[in-house]
Order: C-alpha cells, then structure tokens, then sequence
C-alpha cells in the first residue's frame, strides 16, 4: 500500500511491470505513478479524496477479516473495483464513487460485476450531498437491514454511514398548510397538471388531502409523488361507483399508471417489493380516505374523491386534524 511505502524501496506496477514512483507529501495522499508515456491501463490519475477513501475503506474492511484487495483488475468484464473482498464466502466489489458516474455507466459496471456473480456495494463521497435529487437516489439507493438506504463514505469518521430513503407517506398538518400555501402562492408550479385538473372542474390546490404527501428522500417515481397522487385521483374520478377489482387487479391498475425510476443497485425482486409496498401505501391511505373500500374479495370504489368547493373550506378541515 502506498501509505505503507517508503522512498528507498523499488516498485513495480502488477499490471505491466514497470518501475513507478512513490508520491507523497504533507497534503496529499501517498500513492503510486507511472512514469510519463506509460500505456499501463493501470495509469489512471485519482483525487487526493478518492485515495484517502480507498485508503479508510482498505483499512476498514481489513480489520472486519474480510481480506480486502486493492484496485483487482477483472480482465474478463475490463474493469477495477476499489476493492475486493470476501464477505460470508462472498465475493464483493466496493466501491467509492466521488465523481459523477452516468446511470447508462454504473448499469454497465454492475452487469459486469454480475457476470463474475460478484456482489457490489457503492459508497458515495461527500461530493453528492450537493447533487443528490430523486434520479441520484434511485441510482444509488441499496438494501441496508431491509430498508432502502443510501451507502456515504465519512472521511472523517472514517467510516460507513447508511441513511434511511423513505417510501411516499401521507403529509401531516402542517406539512398540508405549507403545501397548499406553495401551491396557492406560485400558481406556475405544475402547470401541466393543472391544466389537466382544470379539464375536470376542479383547482390543483383543492385537491382532496390524500392527494398531498411527503416527498422528503423519496426516490421510486420519475415525477413527484405529489403528482402520482392526484394523476389517480382524477383517474377514480372517471370510474363507475362501487366500480370493484380483485387485489391483483387493483394493484396491476396502479402499477400501469406509474412511471418507475430505475434503481440499478439494487435486485429486481427487491425493487418490485418495494415498488409494490409503495402502491400498498396508497391504497391504504384511499381506504383511511373512504375512496377505496375493501372486502375479502378485494377492492371497490366506495365513493369519487371529494375535491373541495374554495381553499376556506380546507383550512377548515386541516385545522381539525390533530398534529
């Protein structure tokens, strides 16, 4: 390791055998170089960052006992995990990505890691705190104790942190008041779905409440949660009353009415377990709602949602609810 190295030793690349330097200094990182010119594959320039993290990762995952090795090249797939490791008799390749990686391109690596039936886990640098919207989550979003979580890499900690991602929940009191307050004070927001809800004769910001949800690190759908909702509402609207479906019919009616993000890391049965948890949620917030009922056979419309006559008369309601 090159934070293990020192100026009098001789070292040489595994990958093509030549003579490489050490570098290091008092800012930066110790790490090996190619002399100029080299054609070595293995000559890829890294941030001081991205060699500190290899580095607490290396250490970390070297003193839980699960052998790691540093920069492995993978012939067969063409590519260089950080580190490779044997976890439970697992092959697992880690990863700490600080530079913006394509959804095309962590696809690419993950199938080829696939391919070798390696396992993969990817840590994110602080770097993606600042650009961390819902198509990033639905990137990077993995399986921590049977929760989605996103995987950080702390430097200073030097050490894991797993943050909990949250399916689409109902908006409580206050979050319904800030809510309708944003959608009464910037009239140009979702100008499409009001146009839409217009057609129907009614007003976005009367919505009925279950429409409203909280949308804070949700990461399942390619529009807002808040959308979906009010896209099935009008949809109900349309139905026949006491209209009734089986519950794989009702759940096979969401499902084609919803655009899924794509969650690369993570399996296909885990994403459609949590994509079927998601439409469960709903469902049970319409029948809290008495829009849905539920028998043993299924579902039926109970009654249409009721959209509200003037934004006095939501308050109203709203103010009834408890905290």
């Amino acid at each position: 390791m090159a934070w293990q190295a020192c100026d009098a030793e001789n070292y040489f690349c595994p990958e093509c055998g030549e003579t490489v330097g050490l570098r290091s200094g008092r800012y930066k990182e110790a790490y090996f170089a190619h002399h100029r010119q080299s054609t070595c594959i293995n000559d890829v320039g890294e941030s001081n960052l991205h060699l500190l993290g290899k580095q607490q990762m290396w250490q970390w995952a070297n003193h839980q006992g699960w052998r790691p090795s540093l920069e492995v090249y993978l012939p067969t797939i063409q590519q260089r995990p950080d580190l490779l490791l044997t976890y439970f008799h697992q092959r697992i390749a880690m990863e700490f990505q600080c530079s913006p990686l394509s959804c095309e391109r962590l696809i690419e690596r993950n199938n080829g890691y696939r391919k070798l039936g390696l396992g993969f886990v990817w840590y994110l640098g602080p770097a993606y705190h600042r650009h961390l919207g819902k198509a990033k989550r639905a990137q990077f979003v993995q399986k921590y104790k049977d929760t989605p979580a996103l995987f950080w890499w702390d430097i200073n900690r030097h050490g894991p942190v797993y943050q909990p991602l949250r399916l689409t929940s109902l908006a409580n009191k206050v979050q319904l008041l800030k809510q309708l307050y944003q959608l009464q004070r910037y009239p140009r927001s979702y100008l499409k779905l009001r146009a839409q809800v217009y057609q129907t004769g009614h007003l976005l910001n009367l919505c009925p409440l279950v429409g409203h949800c909280n949308e804070i690190n949700t990461f399942l759908l390619q529009h807002s949660d808040f959308e979906w909702r009010v896209q099935l509402l009008l949809w109900l609207g349309k139905m026949p009353l006491h209209y009734s479906w089986t519950p794989e019919e009702w759940l096979r009616a969401l499902d084609q009415r919803t655009l899924w993000q794509t969650c690369p890391c993570l399996t296909t049965s885990a994403l459609e377990e949590l994509q079927k948890r998601h439409l469960i949620k709903f469902t049970q917030d319409l029948v809290g709602a008495q829009i849905i009922g539920s028998t043993s056979f299924g579902y039926f419309l109970r009654q249409r949602p009721n959209w509200f006559a003037d934004v006095g008369e939501k308050v109203t309601v709203i103010a009834k609810l408890s905290e």
